[in-house]
């Protein structure tokens, strides 16, 4: 593994950190979510999951406390994240967590094609005339609506593998759309879910940074 430098995020609210033992036994469960890339992190998340993860869950509980490891891309690959809908499934699971960790290397990470949009936006895109008739189309193609929420949702279709030249046109057209966050890493949609939603102020986030060959910028 390569040398890492820890940020803690303390742009919202107080500034945390893992390291007040009095607040910690406080805390009924530690959630954690840990993000980063599929290509360059495996051997950290395998360290993660094989012997940090196992060591903080007996100090925890040492202390009364719930100590849940989350990585969903550990022992799965790239490829399955991309055709069975993960992004949701992450930003879910982060919204449960109490804890964020990321892990930046050297890739900026998958970009999917939006998951879900809300009926209101999608159809008046739809109604705006600015589409072509193969646009529309497409976006007919790839999304059902789901009444089943509130507000409403078109969601994209995993029923068959979305390919990747499909993909590509779906990112530019909400991107031209103006859909936030069309265009932006399943990482970056994930760091902007765990460190910078407002609404998450008492979530404690970590960035730690590959040191060796790291590009910002």
């Amino acid at each position: 593994m390569h040398q890492a430098e820890c940020i803690s995020c303390g742009c919202r609210g107080q500034n945390k950190t893992m390291h007040h033992p009095a607040e910690s036994t406080r805390l009924k469960t530690a959630r954690v979510f840990v993000s980063s890339t599929f290509s360059d992190m495996h051997a950290e998340r395998d360290y993660l999951n094989r012997l940090v993860f196992p060591e903080l869950r007996s100090r925890c509980i040492r202390h009364g406390i719930e100590f849940i490891g989350i990585d969903l891309r550990w022992g799965i690959t790239e490829r399955e994240i991309e055709q069975h809908g993960a992004l949701s499934v992450c930003l879910d699971e982060i919204k449960r967590c109490n804890f964020f960790v990321s892990l930046i290397g050297d890739r900026y990470g998958w970009i999917p094609a939006p998951e879900e949009i809300t009926q209101e936006f999608f159809e008046a895109i739809l109604e705006a005339g600015n589409l072509t008739a193969g646009d529309v189309s497409l976006l007919r193609e790839w999304y059902r609506l789901d009444e089943t929420t509130e507000p409403p949702v078109y969601r994209l279709c995993h029923d068959r593998e979305v390919l990747d030249d499909v993909s590509e046109r779906l990112i530019r057209l909400w991107e031209a759309a103006g859909l936030p966050h069309a265009g932006d890493s399943i990482i970056a949609q994930e760091i902007n879910e765990g460190a910078f939603e407002p609404s998450r102020s008492d979530t404690r986030a970590f960035f730690y940074l590959r040191k060796s060959g790291l590009h910002l910028g």
